[in-house]
C-alpha cells in the first residue's frame, strides 16, 4: 500500500495542472490507470483553483488535498473515494456514494446534497452548512464539535459515537435515527420524524 507521501510525490506540477485542466474541459484523465477496485487512480492529487461544475465518476481521490484556493463548486461526484483527504474548503454540489472516511473536513463549507455517503471517522470540526441535504449518510465516529449545520435535512443517517459540542443544528430535520448525547450543541427548533 502506497503511503500518503509516495502518492503526493508522483504528481509533478505540470501533471497536476494537466489533469485539472482536463476535468474542467469535461474529460476524464487517467494518468495512473485504475486501482485494484476499478476506480480511476488519482490518489494524492492536489486540487488547485476552483473545480466548477465538474463531473467525476468512479474515481479514487484518497489522500487528495486542496491548496491555492482549491474548491468544489456545483460539482457532481458519483462513487468517488475521498478518504484520508484534507479538504478544508468549499464542498458544493451533488455527491452520491462518495466516501469521506477519516477525511479532514475541519472548517469546510458544505452546500448541495449528499446521498449514501460515508463520513466515518471524519473530522468536521467547525464545518458549516445551511439547507444541505444528507440522505442515508454515515456519520459514525465523526467529530462534529463546533459544526454549524443549520436548516439541514438528515434522512436516515447513522450517528453512532459522534462527538458533538459548541455547534448548532438549528432548524434541522432528522428522519429515522437521530443523534443523542449532543452536549451543548444548539438543537433549537430541530424536528424529528420516524422513518417512512
Amino acid at each position: 500500500m502506497a503511503t500518503r507521501k509516495e502518492l503526493k510525490e508522483r504528481w509533478s506540477d505540470d501533471l497536476i495542472e494537466s489533469v485539472l485542466a482536463q476535468f474542467r474541459s469535461g474529460k476524464n484523465p487517467a494518468p495512473f490507470g485504475h486501482t485494484e477496485s476499478g476506480l480511476c487512480d488519482l490518489r494524492g492529487l492536489m486540487i488547485r483553483g476552483i473545480l466548477r461544475n465538474v463531473t467525476m465518476n468512479l474515481i479514487d481521490l484518497t489522500c487528495c488535498s486542496t491548496e491555492r484556493g482549491g474548491a468544489f463548486l456545483g460539482c457532481t461526484f458519483n462513487d468517488v473515494d475521498l478518504s484520508n483527504s484534507m479538504l478544508k474548503t468549499n464542498i458544493d454540489g451533488r455527491f452520491s456514494a462518495c466516501r469521506f472516511v477519516e477525511a479532514n473536513l475541519n472548517g469546510a463549507l458544505f452546500r448541495g446534497s449528499f446521498e449514501n455517503c460515508s463520513f466515518l471517522k471524519a473530522k468536521l470540526k467547525n464545518s458549516v452548512g445551511e439547507s444541505v441535504s444528507f440522505i442515508d449518510c454515515c456519520f459514525d465516529s465523526t467529530d462534529l464539535r463546533g459544526a454549524h449545520l443549520c436548516a439541514c435535512s438528515f434522512n436516515t443517517c447513522t450517528w453512532k459515537d459522534v462527538k458533538f459540542g459548541n455547534g448548532s443544528f438549528y432548524r434541522s430535520k432528522f428522519t429515522g435515527e437521530q443523534p443523542n448525547d449532543v452536549g451543548n450543541t444548539i438543537m433549537d427548533h430541530a424536528e424529528y420524524f420516524q422513518e417512512l
